[in-house]
């Protein structure tokens, strides 16, 4: 029976199982060892650890038994994990105590389990085992007291219900979830199932058992030991084993108590109805996590056939790279159905689960108590009338939807369509991309790129209706990714035009019990710029999953663009713990908008770039191209009123045509703006790409033969890695729109200068490195200023008193650099700080900031937003002093402020993204306003601004400078760029692998 249980094919998954345990026995070091030598994906086994709850567990084990086997920086990580799981639980732990207390103060007992209690009973150590809530047992004549206790405490109920609506799903349920935001969910229990499971347990029976117990120095009751194990097995019936934590927990806590009484546990198993998930967790923990158990349960086991089968489908689960969560338990399941004693149990599982209403049910209407009974048939005529109701109006809808959908998308229907060649062009191409997408998504359902992709042929076909579920299908997997939201918002304003749904609404609608659905609504809020809100709603999905990375990525990500430092440092720990355990919980760009190192850069964007689907053979396989002229295409999803186009335009129109030919791809829509009209009149072939996919486009540039293509957008913004993926060109560079290393196999160089990448910091690039002489950053010299100055007043700023201005994105700004610039009012009197325009929370945020460190509020002046370049250019010479900003610093906003004649001062940081005003004001010959500390940065700044002399030298220097130095002269940054193109191709025709280099400037 049971020793024919097959193993698990993965090596990751046996290593796992084999290190998941605090109490190893003899051979488990040789066991683990042999696993060792088979080879280990750490990333893959990381990621497992992770996903199933057991990080801390299996980093503890390779620890002790095989810590030389082990990768340092693997081992570095699970260090750090264990000692972030402790401080968590040590902070569970306390609030637990002080829960304790509150209830006995007010006569009320508790009993606590599994959370620290288990960590305790089960491990030993509060850093083994992760866990996101408290649960306690509690007595019927206790609820509403306990549930006062903890709304004092600042624990908010879930939902606006009455109180009648609270105690029927208490009563349904046998609990209910409250959260305090940044502490804990508590789960107060008066019974441990939902009344749809058909067991008996003996609550009775739990509490006069129930003992004193030391946990962590906290005396606390505790369920008897036999109890508890029984609790841990329903527990993880009830979850269907879908993590393989919970048959730890039965696994270790066996090991902890040698001297379980088992005659009294299967006796209480029998009576309770809950037997068979009893065989299930110990068969689980015995064959799979080596648990000891005596030969009476063995034999058990093995008399119950269907105990195997169970167990098989668990390991199915088990061995799944993402097998999602367990089925609902709102609706009838057969693994929870099987898991029940007897045909009666069975039968009654049923019978409940179909006939008593679920909590879903309750808030459909608010009934006072007495008449409870009436939800039952508001229950059955919601599921048994009203859904299928709708169902059959929806089913006749999807009917009508069909036939929409054949002539939108049947190609006979389109043969026959009264339209233009045009428009059945156009046609076409979207029901190919509607078809290949359909194929993808059907071939990988969790593959986000095929449903923005069905969404958007849906979109151009005018299905809108469609696309919006197509895109909540991607937001399902990705909702952090803003992109999305901004197509499914733009589907739906088509769909309320076309189809007459005034009333339909942007929100989706989510599961407040789900993670996910927390992770979706906080996506949702964060595209909509409500990130205070984003932030909150994310930290209630970590609460309900503490490793759910989208909802931690939404939240670092809400907390950056609402200028929210309260989890700043947190932020930066989780981060710099997630890249060791090779999980991606930030954005490329947003990663350097809060740390400065580029290792970490680094490993982000290895990790980034690892995910892509590389083709078998690159389209590109060793030809010599005879061109007479350089074949150049620039790529960029940002080809219109945006920084990348306004600063690369004066280049494109500069190039030299009698040796280079000149392509643009453009990946986004046109905008009409005069930078795109100037880009697409200054390039020999000027493409609209955004709808073509990524194969076809570089096949396109394979065929063309171009030379170099150049990524302008590298990881930042829509990227479309997968097109140079392909390895359409010979030589493939990495240039201008993201500042770091896009750490992928397929690209060759990064054009940079030796400010941004000095030497030491090459070894964090998987790029070579071509140097330019001067500042990497191109510039317009077409660019028009205002010639009227606005006057301070009119600004809102004083007429007399120094101006300290940034006008750098306020997300960039750090705290130590906000508390300097507060020193620096302080000690300059009259002195107001100017900032660029924000958000209204951004702006009570900095305020109230400012206020904490005593300047008045009223000292922060934001600038008001204006339509034109030119005006903004303008103003900006009242300013005083602009002050730059880390770890990102000023790029495009330093130029802008430098080309009118305000002086910039930096503190040159570690990274790329915080040396370019470094290298803006050595290639403007302004070396002395580039510091090396945050000391010397405020020090230069306070005595510039007591001195007006000095400031005004350097304001007549840059006058003179902006006409002959190198940043600001367009032409000759082209000749530059024109010289590194043609090493590179130069290299590459002779047969040379690419290699770092500089160039000297062009006479």
């Amino acid at each position: 029976m049971l020793s024919a249980m097959r193993r698990p094919k993965a090596p990751e998954l046996r290593l796992l199982l084999a290190c998941a345990r605090a109490h190893t026995a003899a051979g488990d070091e040789t066991a683990i060892r042999q696993l060792l030598e088979e080879g280990i994906d750490w990333t893959a086994f990381v990621r497992k650890t992770v996903a199933h709850g057991l990080a801390g567990l299996a980093g503890h084990t390779l620890a002790r038994l095989a810590p030389d086997a082990v990768p340092d920086d693997i081992r570095r990580a699970f260090q750090a994990f264990i000692e972030q799981t402790r401080k968590n639980n040590q902070a569970l732990l306390g609030e637990l105590a002080q829960l304790i207390r509150l209830l006995g103060e007010q006569g009320v007992e508790a009993i606590p389990f599994k959370g620290p209690v288990l960590a305790k009973q089960a491990f030993g150590d509060l850093g083994l085992r992760g866990f996101r809530d408290l649960d306690l047992l509690i007595r019927d004549r206790d609820r509403d007291e306990t549930v006062n206790i903890l709304c004092a405490r600042g624990y908010e109920r879930q939902g606006k219900l009455t109180e009648a609506q609270f105690h029927l799903i208490h009563r349904l349920q046998g609990q209910e979830i409250l959260f305090k935001p940044d502490i804990a969910a508590v789960e107060p229990h008066t019974r441990l199932t939902s009344l749809k499971m058909a067991l008996d347990i003996d609550y009775d029976g739990l509490w006069q058992r129930a003992r004193r117990q030391d946990i962590f120095g906290n005396g606390m009751l505790s369920f008897a030991p036999e109890d508890t194990l029984l609790v841990l097995a329903i527990h993880g019936g009830k979850e269907l084993w879908w993590d393989i934590k919970w048959a730890c927990d039965i696994a270790d806590f066996i090991a902890a108590h040698p001297g379980l009484d088992w005659n009294a546990i299967a006796a209480r198993a029998r009576a309770q109805g809950c037997r068979r998930m009893l065989l299930v967790a110990t068969t689980l923990a015995r064959h799979y996590l080596g648990a000891k158990v005596p030969d009476l349960v063995v034999a058990a086991e093995a008399a119950d056939p269907m105990v195997e089968q169970i167990v098989g489908r668990i390991l199915s689960r088990w061995e799944a790279d993402d097998p999602g969560g367990p089925p609902s338990n709102k609706t009838l399941s057969m693994d929870r159905l099987r898991l029940h004693d007897g045909f009666v149990r069975r039968a009654s599982y049923v019978a409940r689960t179909l006939f008593l209403p679920g909590p879903q049910h309750v808030p459909l209407v608010a009934l006072p108590e007495f008449l409870n009974l009436a939800y039952i048939p508001i229950g059955l005529g919601h599921d048994l009338l009203a859904l299928p109701l709708y169902r059959a109006y929806e089913w006749a809808s999807v009917q009508a939807d069909h036939l929409r959908d054949f002539l939108a998308l049947s190609p006979v229907a389109l043969t026959l369509a009264p339209i233009s060649s045009e428009a059945r062009k156009n046609k076409k191409t979207l029901q190919q991309a509607h078809e290949k997408a359909l194929r993808a998504a059907t071939a990988d359902p969790q593959d986000s790129a095929a449903w923005i992709a069905m969404g958007s042929a849906l979109s151009g076909l005018k299905r809108y209706k469609q696309a919006v579920s197509c895109y909540d299908r991607a937001l399902a997997i990705v909702p952090d990714q803003s992109g999305i939201w901004k197509k499914r918002s733009a589907a739906i304003a088509a769909l309320r035009t076309i189809a007459h749904f005034p009333q339909l609404k942007n929100a989706p609608l989510f599961d407040a019990q789900s993670a996910n659905g927390w992770a979706v609504r906080a996506g949702f809020l964060l595209a909509n710029q409500r990130p205070a809100e984003a932030s909150d709603a994310s930290e209630q999905a970590l609460q309900l999953d503490p490793h759910h990375q989208a909802a931690t990525r939404i939240g670092i990500q809400a907390r950056m663009y609402g200028c929210d430092w309260s989890q700043r440092e947190a932020d930066k720990r989780r981060i710099s713990e997630s890249l060791k355990l090779g999980a991606n919980v930030v954005k490329p760009v947003k990663l350097r908008l809060i740390s400065d190192s580029e290792e970490e850069g680094l490993t982000l964007a290895r990790l980034v770039t690892k995910g892509l689907s590389m083709p078998d053979r690159p389209l590109w396989r060793g030809e010599r191209y005879g061109h007479d002229k350089i074949r150049i295409a620039y790529l960029s999803t940002d080809f219109r009123a945006h920084v990348v186009a306004t600063a690369i335009v004066g280049c494109l129109e500069h190039h030299d045509k009698r040796r280079f030919e000149i392509t643009a791809i453009s990946l986004s829509p046109g905008d009409g703006s005069e930078t795109r009209r100037r880009i697409e009149a200054a390039v020999d072939r000027f493409v609209e790409a955004h709808d073509v996919d990524d194969a076809t486009l570089a096949s396109m540039l394979r065929q063309w033969e171009i030379d170099i293509a150049i990524d302008l957008n590298g990881l930042s913004g829509t990227k479309r890695l997968g097109i140079l993926a392909r390895r359409p060109a010979p030589v493939q560079v990495n240039y201008l729109g993201y500042p770091g290393t896009m750490g992928a196999p397929f690209i060759d160089y990064i054009i940079a200068d030796h400010t941004i990448i000095p030497n030491e910091n090459k070894i964090f690039y998987t790029e070579k490195v071509a140097y330019l002489p001067n500042a990497y950053l191109p510039w317009d010299s077409k660019r028009q200023v205002d010639q009227r100055t606005p006057t301070r007043s009119e600004l809102g700023l004083p007429e007399n008193g120094f101006v300290f201005a940034c006008f750098n994105n306020l997300y960039k700004l750090a705290p130590e650099i906000f508390d300097v610039w507060m020193r620096l009012l302080h000690q300059t009197e009259g002195s107001v700080l100017w900032l660029g325009g924000s958000s209204a929370e951004a702006k009570k945020v900095f305020r109230r900031e400012a206020q904490i460190r005593g300047i008045a509020p009223e000292r922060l002046v934001f600038s008001r937003f204006v339509k034109r370049m030119e005006e903004h250019q303008a103003r900006q010479r009242v300013a005083d002093l602009f002050l730059d900003t880390l770890p990102y610093g000023a790029h495009s906003t330093g130029c802008d402020a430098l080309w009118v004649g305000l002086p910039l001062l930096t503190c040159l940081g570690k990274a790329f993204q915080g040396r370019v005003a470094a290298s803006l004001l050595r290639a403007v010959d302004l070396p002395e306003l580039v510091t090396t500390s945050l000391e010397e940065y405020e020090q230069r700044a306070l005595a510039l601004a007591r001195d007006p002399g000095q400031l005004a030298g350097l304001r007549q220097r840059l006058a003179r400078n902006r006409d002959t130095a190198p940043l600001f002269d367009t032409a000759s940054f082209t000749r530059d760029l024109e010289s590194i193109y043609t090493l590179m191709r130069s290299r590459q025709l002779s047969g040379l692998p690419p290699e770092s280099f500089s160039i000297a400037a062009e006479n």
